[in-house]
């Protein structure tokens, strides 16, 4: 106990009574105290920050409302953090906030962190120049989803490999008749 507690406790002979004192005196501060950090928890933003510090600034709001024994229910952990997000995390928001029951604040922690990591990748893929033997690779394997019907010189080939003309069409359709 500080000193100003046993300042504030002298004379009190019953423990009941040391604490109502203490009650009354830091309850005022607990209010003021619960009212900024419920305001920050709604107010937090990832803005230009890391995930990484977005995460810690949320945490420690959260721990800090734990502390003065008002915490959070899951539900509000995570729609107040998504809620945070820039334009960018749209879709995750959307996914996983997208119909109850809604994950938990680990969870989606854990969801955040895997979108950021395959947003990176991609990032890395559209900025990485192909090299000349995938290009030859892909180009190559572009004509091969044609199941050989245009062969050689262009020629349609139909089943059974005979060539069809427009005569030979014709000569077709009079046997059927």
């Amino acid at each position: 106990m500080t000193e100003e507690s046993m300042f504030l406790i002298i004379g009190c002979s019953m423990a009941k009574q040391m604490w109502l004192c203490l009650e009354y005196t830091y309850l005022q501060a607990t209010k003021d105290k619960e009212f900024q950090l419920k305001q920050q928890f709604q107010t937090v933003k990832l803005g230009s920050k890391s995930i990484d510090e977005y995460i810690k600034e949320f945490k420690e709001i959260c721990d800090s409302l734990m502390a003065i024994h008002k915490p959070l229910d899951e539900d509000s952990k995570v729609i107040n953090f998504a809620r945070g997000f820039g334009s960018k995390y749209k879709t995750l928001r959307t996914v996983m906030l997208g119909k109850p029951p809604y994950p938990t604040f680990n969870q989606f922690v854990n969801a955040l962190r895997g979108f950021e990591m395959r947003e990176d990748t991609d990032d890395i893929m559209e900025q990485t120049p192909p090299n000349s033997t995938m290009t030859f690779v892909a180009q190559k394997s572009q004509g091969r989803g044609r199941g050989n019907f245009y062969r050689g010189r262009g020629q349609p080939k139909g089943r059974g490999g005979r060539q069809f003309s427009q005569r030979n069409f014709g000569a077709l359709n009079q046997k059927r008749i």
